[in-house]
């Protein structure tokens, strides 16, 4: 739930800056964000001395991942605005599809 409350304000936040600098690269730049950032929070996470330290370590790890969401959803809507939703879901069915089928 804490990834899907930062998950909008990542995507306006590169919206934003998207439109500032005309660059297409901050998609690639919320995907390496959202991605450090995670594992580095992971990272941290054993090292927390309290329950509280370790409340914190997952929820920066879960709003890390909101931030990567962020940047995976609109490349999907950059290959096909019309079509946005019927191209996640087929990206998601087969990435799930490749752990069972892959572990075997």
């Amino acid at each position: 739930m804490h990834a899907g409350a930062v998950l909008p304000e990542a995507e306006s936040i590169e919206n934003f800056f998207r439109r500032l600098s005309r660059i297409n690269a901050w998609s690639n730049a919320d995907l390496v964000a959202g991605f450090w950032g995670t594992a580095a929070a992971l990272l941290v996470m054993p090292l927390a001395g309290s329950a509280a330290g370790g409340v914190a370590a997952v929820s920066a790890a879960l709003g890390a991942a909101g931030v990567a969401r962020g940047g995976f959803s609109v490349n999907h809507m950059d290959i096909a605005p019309q079509y946005a939703g019927v191209f996640m879901g087929l990206s998601n069915t087969a990435g799930t599809l490749a752990g069972p089928l892959f572990s075997l």
